[in-house]
């Protein structure tokens, strides 16, 4: 049995992408219902984050799985180009204005792609451990910290900013598990006790 576990509206809205448990990648179209796009296992395992990018005039649909991978599609094109990025399960996928793919490993690892080449830029170690869905808003990339209950911060050469705590630090009563950068500089962040917390960023990550 599969689970869908992401959607997303691309296409400006015309078309919706789904990934599943298996790796399965789908997408329609709105107005008619009718299936566009069928990859069977297009990961090896769960998909983990799934991305549309307008960039540049092109579109790109960016995901990860829990196999290690990144694969990046331009839409238009059947073929896709697979990033192998590490061993342990990718946790998560953002794609920043310029073209800049930010993911992260289950164990704590950021790492920085480009979507034009495929290519593994850099990578950060992240001393706190394991590191959640990442989301990008200019400068800098925003990631729950989940063992630390925080919200950890990364500027765009992937240097590490700062952890934000958030709360008690005792995981048991509360865990940060999604973050959300906005458009005002804000990051939205949720919380396995159903709370969801605000806080204001820098490029320093204050």
């Amino acid at each position: 049995m599969r689970w869908l576990v992401y959607i997303r509206q691309i296409n400006d809205r015309k078309s919706v992408c789904a990934g599943y448990t298996d790796g399965t990648l789908r997408e329609w179209a709105v107005k008619s219902g009718k299936e566009q796009r069928h990859v069977t296992k297009h990961h090896g395992s769960r998909v983990s984050g799934l991305v549309y990018a307008p960039i540049r005039r092109k579109e790109y649909l960016v995901s990860s799985s829990w196999d290690g991978t990144v694969k990046i599609i331009k839409r238009g094109k059947r073929a896709w180009k697979t990033v192998k990025v590490c061993k342990p399960e990718l946790t998560g996928v953002a794609v920043s204005d310029d073209g800049e793919v930010s993911t992260c490993a289950h164990t704590g690892e950021l790492y920085a792609i480009s979507l034009k080449t495929a290519k593994v830029l850099r990578r950060t170690d992240n001393e706190q451990g394991w590191l959640g869905n990442p989301s990008k808003s200019g400068p800098v990339v925003a990631a729950p910290a989940p063992n630390e209950n925080a919200v950890a911060f990364f500027d765009d050469e992937g240097h590490f900013l700062v952890h934000r705590k958030i709360g008690t630090t005792d995981v048991r009563e509360k865990r940060v598990v999604l973050v959300v950068c906005g458009m005002t500089g804000r990051v939205l962040a949720g919380c396995t006790d159903g709370s969801v917390c605000i806080l204001e960023i820098s490029e320093e990550g204050t």
